[in-house]
């Protein structure tokens, strides 16, 4: 059975500690930027996100070297 969805501030409190938890305004950008998987719902202006996702670290890509 799947688990009901929580709001992005309440995951942030289970996922992390008082210390390292990050503001509001990034983790609504992990959530536009889908850092966040499984990917965050949005409805209206929350959004709401499964308790056992994790964030992703974007992967950079390398710059060519010019010639």
């Amino acid at each position: 059975m799947k688990k009901p969805l929580v709001p992005l501030t309440e995951w942030a409190e289970q996922t992390y500690s008082a210390a390292m938890k990050p503001c509001i305004n990034t983790l609504r950008k992990w959530a536009r930027d889908a850092l966040i998987q499984p990917a965050p719902q949005r409805h209206g202006r929350s959004y709401y996100v499964d308790p056992d996702a994790r964030y992703v670290a974007p992967v950079r890509r390398r710059r060519k070297a010019s010639a």
